[in-house]
């Protein structure tokens, strides 16, 4: 069975203490309806499915997850809203980090924009695959904690972990279990079924409300989770620190594509996405690519990291 509780105001679901009872048949119908393979893979492999789906069905696909991927723990459903958008998602916790990470399902989105240079043409993706995306950027605490050594500029528990190579992030992944998200995965998650070109919105005069960046954050990192959430429940995917993917730089191409990923090639420049706390309100916005050298760390670079979850 579900339990409520009253957290923060707000009715929070969690989830059923055994995977078999949350896959049970639908009991909030007259009569059980069963849920079988198909209707949960259908729901982890498309968001707009996910949410039209039956409180029972997302319960029953948020248990599989555990069944799929290793170190992690359910926690609660929660709700979030954001820009028009508006999600019930999975929360897990990661044994590993003690990181909080959103189950995202896949999904069709239009990535990139037609009026940045970088990020031109915007274009039709197709993620077939969900994943868990963590719902702050890694932390100096839980970065000294499986890596045993600071390197930010701006020490403080809280604060984002910066200043470090692209290797040393994706080691700290590899001792972790997990990975840098492609950029289709971090813009994906970034506009949490939102098209706008913040997740919050079109109107820059709101982005001090949502980020930290050079008009409000006074020279310096933020603790994370300080400012509101997108609609998946995840924290300063606009500012505060750009964020590591693990592709590399490279132009678009027009056409439909599913799964996009070029982290196998070769080159000295990754993508890194979202902004940070010296960046002006154009260059936060969802669709803006930069690339950054991958042996070289900055203050104002970090990472986020993902695990896919196999079907």
């Amino acid at each position: 069975m579900l339990q409520y509780v009253r957290a923060a105001g707000a009715v929070v679901a969690l989830l059923a203490a055994s995977c078999s009872e949350a896959a049970a048949p639908n009991e909030n119908a007259g009569s059980a309806v069963a849920i079988t393979p198909g209707d949960i893979r259908a729901v982890l492999t498309d968001l707009r499915r996910w949410d039209a789906a039956t409180d029972a069905l997302r319960r029953a696909a948020g248990a599989e997850v555990p069944r799929r991927v290793s170190d992690f723990v359910p926690l609660r459903f929660e709700k979030f809203s954001c820009g028009g958008a508006a999600q019930e998602v999975a929360i897990y916790r990661h044994a590993r980090t003690e990181m909080e990470f959103v189950l995202v399902p896949g999904g069709t989105f239009t990535q990139g924009a037609n009026e940045i240079d970088s990020a031109a043409p915007a274009h039709s993706v197709t993620l077939t695959k969900p994943f868990l995306i963590a719902r702050t950027v890694c932390t100096q605490s839980v970065y000294e904690r499986v890596m045993g050594a600071n390197p930010s500029h701006s020490k403080g528990p809280s604060l984002p972990a910066e200043s470090m190579p692209f290797g040393d992030a994706t080691s700290f992944c590899e001792k972790a279990g997990l990975t840098l998200p492609t950029e289709a995965q971090w813009e994906y998650a970034c506009r949490a079924g939102t098209a706008s070109p913040w997740n919050f919105g079109d109107k820059e005069s709101d982005l001090t409300t949502y980020a930290w960046y050079s008009a409000n954050a006074e020279g310096h990192t933020h603790p994370v989770a300080e400012k509101p959430p997108n609609a998946l429940g995840l924290y300063d995917m606009h500012g505060n620190v750009w964020q590591m993917c693990a592709d590399w730089h490279r132009k678009y191409g027009p056409d439909p594509i599913s799964d996009p990923a070029n982290s196998s090639g070769s080159g000295i420049v990754r993508v890194y996405r979202g902004g940070a706390w010296n960046s002006p309100a154009e260059n936060t916005r969802a669709a803006v690519r930069a690339g950054g050298p991958v042996k070289l760390g900055r203050d104002f670079t970090g990472f986020r990291p993902v695990r896919i979850v196999e079907l």
